[in-house]
């Protein structure tokens, strides 16, 4: 719904990503548009959850990372995404029920990298 996408909006803006893009639903599509109001990206059906970043605007379907620039777009395989977290201009960390992801997002550049599981402590 609106309220879930507005919420991934402002977690991307919390970390810096984020520039002047908003998500904004019309006839049950979302959209992704800039300060002036102009559409800038279409997100399909299929996406999952969504980043906007700085130039680009990435998203999860179900089983695909999605990294669409103006010029160009990247799909990498990936389990089913549950959360995506711009840490950095180049970085986003990415969450999947299957354990967690850091994404380069560098033009030319882009790679998946798993994380190593983090142990339990003992207490």
């Amino acid at each position: 719904d609106s309220e879930h996408w507005r919420a991934e909006a402002a977690e991307s803006q919390e970390y810096g990503a984020a520039t002047e893009f908003v998500l904004e639903q019309r006839d049950g599509t979302f959209y992704v548009v800039d300060a002036l109001g102009g559409t800038v990206d279409i997100l399909p059906d299929s996406a999952r959850v969504a980043a906007l970043l700085e130039g680009s605007t990435l998203f999860a379907t179900e089983g695909e990372l999605v990294l669409r620039r103006a010029d160009s777009e990247v799909r990498l395989g990936c389990g089913s995404v549950t959360r995506l977290r711009p840490m950095s201009r180049e970085w986003v960390q990415v969450s999947t029920g299957d354990g967690e992801f850091l994404l380069r997002v560098t033009a030319g550049r882009e790679a998946l990298f798993a994380l190593p599981p983090v142990p339990e402590v003992a207490q």
